[in-house]
């Protein structure tokens, strides 16, 4: 009966251990950037561009886009890599699904991505300029999320 109790007590001591950690093995932490949370990046990225290089939009829209874009960004830098948790090899994981198999930089998937969203604003057209802007600037996102640095988040989304 002793070898069940201690068995339930190092389970329920690692299921503890598992709620307040944030590493996890490689395949695990690229599966989050696959998550819907990618796509409130892009759309929350763009939102808040196309209303930056346009005058009808008011701050209020800004801001809460510019607070959703934070807080993503915010939970994603968080995460870690069990073992192995270097800007480099977060990077790499990043850009593997970002670039390699959701292909965030191209035109299409960027398209397809915004224009439910960018309906559902009112927002039609102009849809051009905002895309290649995120697609220049898709490494920018990689390495401050891959960088985990909370304040240089805050700071980036603070000069947008």
């Amino acid at each position: 009966m002793k070898d069940i109790k201690d068995y339930f007590k190092y389970y329920k001591d690692k299921e503890q251990q598992n709620v307040f950690e944030m590493a996890y093995p490689r395949k695990r932490y690229k599966e989050f950037f696959v998550s819907d949370i990618s796509d409130q990046v892009v759309e929350n990225y763009c939102l808040i561009i196309y209303a930056l290089t346009h005058d009808n939009f008011p701050n209020d829209n800004i801001n809460h886009w510019k607070q959703e874009l934070r807080t993503q960004l915010l939970r994603l830098c968080r995460l870690e890599i069990k073992g192995n948790s270097t800007f480099d090899a977060k990077r790499k994981a990043i850009e593997e699904v970002w670039i390699n198999e959701l292909e965030m930089n191209s035109y299409d998937t960027v398209y397809k991505t915004i224009v439910v969203k960018f309906e559902e604003e009112g927002i039609e057209s102009g849809f051009d300029d905002v895309i290649i802007t995120f697609i220049n600037n898709l490494h920018i996102l990689i390495e401050l999320i891959a960088l985990g640095k909370e304040d240089k988040i805050k700071q980036y989304i603070k000069e947008l």
